[in-house]
């Protein structure tokens, strides 16, 4: 997160993630205080993670996968051999 991508005050997403081209990675990761993860990107961009983001997007991604588990378990059940 910074400030070209998420506005600062509302959190709101400024970058379109389909204009990032599928090349870009990442070059280096470190910790930065007791609070967040700092991302230096291929092309010279900087971003930085709180941890509190980072497991709120894990819980909802598990959140998620339970969910589509689930579905899948039901599919299974209901379609005809």
């Amino acid at each position: 997160r910074c400030a070209a991508c998420v506005e600062e005050l509302t959190g709101k997403q400024i970058l379109n993630p389909e204009s990032i081209p599928e090349s870009i990675r990442p070059m280096s990761m470190s910790p930065t205080g007791n609070y967040a993860v700092s991302v230096d990107w291929s092309d010279g961009h900087k971003s930085l993670y709180p941890y509190r983001q980072i497991r709120s997007m894990l819980a909802s991604k598990n959140t998620n996968d339970e969910v589509l588990d689930g579905n899948m378990e039901k599919e299974k059940e209901t379609v005809p051999l």
